[in-house]
């Protein structure tokens, strides 16, 4: 299945700023950002409904 050219785009430059990790820790903490930017992003393209859950 190919991958939406702006998701790809995303993908790329957040795996990018997870390589930029100095540690172990610190990888964890980037990637637990990403999930939560991904999170955020999905409630606010799902409309209004979804923003106060």
């Amino acid at each position: 299945m190919a991958m939406n050219p702006e998701l790809q785009l995303h993908h790329g430059s957040m795996a990018e700023y997870i390589g930029r990790a100095r540690s172990q820790d610190d990888a964890m903490r980037r990637a637990h950002r990403c999930i939560e930017t991904v999170q955020a992003s999905t409630r606010l393209a799902a409309g209004p409904a979804l923003i106060s859950s």
